[in-house]
């Protein structure tokens, strides 16, 4: 949760936030240290020098947030499979692969991940009544199996180290496989229009 955006701001609410345990000092929070995210959420807050409570009006200890605004798709076959979510350009995934891009995002350019192009956030499933999707992150460019401790979608928090993560020719991914209940992106039948998404 970010910190507030105006009014009193303390020493031990910004610890709070960033994690930090006592003692706790202002110099210990600066962008791109141990404790506070370089990303775009805390731009006002110095890497270096001087540096104050003020500075921290709307900072989070979130390393990238994304609003979706939902697409859908269905392929027809020997049984159909539906997608879910966002999806832009040429998916390395085996499922979303062979969908057309579906979707939008208000920020597609992932911080953590060196402000790679966003490929796919979403789900595919073969039945959205039931659930057991597979809800996957994918993203341009090489990178390790590391950045971010937790996506959260909506009441929902996917754990970086549950995901199959693969490094194919392109790109990156992390897929989070048999997810129960209903999509956090929401279905055709239930649509959900947009869908918030928060790395940490």
């Amino acid at each position: 949760m970010a910190l507030p955006s105006s009014g009193a701001i303390s020493l031990s609410a910004i610890a709070s936030e960033f994690g930090d345990s006592t003692p706790n000092s202002i110099n210990e929070f600066y962008r791109g240290g141990s404790l506070v995210p370089n990303s775009s959420v805390n731009t006002n807050v110095p890497t270096s020098g001087q540096i104050s409570f003020n500075d921290f009006y709307g900072a989070s200890d979130q390393l990238w947030s994304t609003t979706i605004t939902n697409g859908y798709f269905s392929i027809s076959g020997f049984v159909f499979v539906f997608y879910n979510g966002f999806k832009s350009g040429t998916s390395e995934d085996t499922l979303f692969s062979s969908s057309s891009n579906i979707g939008s995002g208000n920020d597609t350019t992932v911080d953590f991940l060196g402000g790679s192009n966003l490929i796919v956030l979403g789900e595919s499933s073969v039945d959205q009544q039931s659930g057991n999707g597979n809800i996957v992150f994918e993203v341009q460019g090489s990178h390790s199996n590391s950045g971010f401790t937790t996506m959260k979608i909506g009441g929902l928090t996917f754990n970086r180290t549950d995901a199959s993560y693969t490094q194919g020719s392109s790109n990156a991914r992390w897929v989070w496989s048999s997810v129960s209940g209903a999509s956090p992106f929401g279905t055709v039948d239930s649509p959900q229009t947009n869908t918030s998404v928060v790395f940490e």
